[in-house]
């Protein structure tokens, strides 16, 4: 046991050359990686400009309102008593001046008579008279018959006051020969009842037609 606590304390050249040469390569690399641990601190250092905080600007004082001076009534004078005039109130109308008493007579007299009104005239037209009444039918031209026409005519007649045709004027017909046998029989034997008014005769214009048939 003595022996070899005495080894161990031993000194030895070449244990300690060891040791240096050790030592020394640790310093070295430290020295080496001293720039990149001086950058990485600077780096992480390293700051920012921080923007500052908006400030909040306080709201505008509230707008008072100054109160109002009160008018003071005017007092009237002594002895003076001013009524004062409300402007709700309307004021009161003139009363028109007094004409003063009616005239004797006044709102007797009798309203103005109105005009008496004419009654409307009585009309009553021309129609044939049924004295005469065979002899309204012309006699049938031959040639007409010879040559088949057949058909109405219709005149236009002003019956006079007397009751005779004054005037005639054609309105349709189906051929010559038959419109001259119905205006000369029209002219010379028609007699009719005269239009009137209120009683009296009076002209007037009248449409008639008669019919030719051919015969069997």
């Amino acid at each position: 046991m003595a022996y070899a606590d005495r080894r161990g304390l031993e000194f030895r050249p070449g244990s300690a050359i060891a040791t240096l040469a050790i030592t020394g390569l640790i310093l070295a690399g430290v020295a080496h990686m001293a720039p990149d641990t001086k950058a990485e601190i600077e780096r992480i250092l390293t700051g920012y400009n921080v923007p500052p905080e908006k400030t909040v600007q306080p709201p505008p004082p509230a707008r008072v309102e100054k109160p109002r001076q009160l008018v003071k009534a005017q007092v009237p004078q002594q002895g003076r008593v001013v009524a004062p005039i409300s402007p709700a109130e309307p004021l009161a109308p003139l009363s028109p001046p007094d004409p003063g008493p009616a005239p004797a007579g006044a709102g007797l007299q009798k309203p103005a008579e109105l005009p008496p009104v004419a009654p409307a005239p009585v009309l009553r037209a021309a129609r044939p008279d049924p004295r005469y009444a065979a002899m309204l039918q012309p006699e049938y031209p031959s040639s007409a018959i010879r040559e088949g026409l057949s058909g109405a005519v219709t005149v236009r007649v002003l019956v006079g006051i007397d009751g005779r045709v004054k005037q005639i004027a054609p309105v349709s017909s189906a051929g010559d020969s038959l419109l001259r046998a119905t205006t000369e029989q029209a002219l010379k034997r028609w007699r009719f009842l005269p239009a009137t008014r209120d009683g009296k005769p009076v002209e007037e214009w009248l449409d008639m037609t008669v019919r030719f048939v051919l015969p069997d």
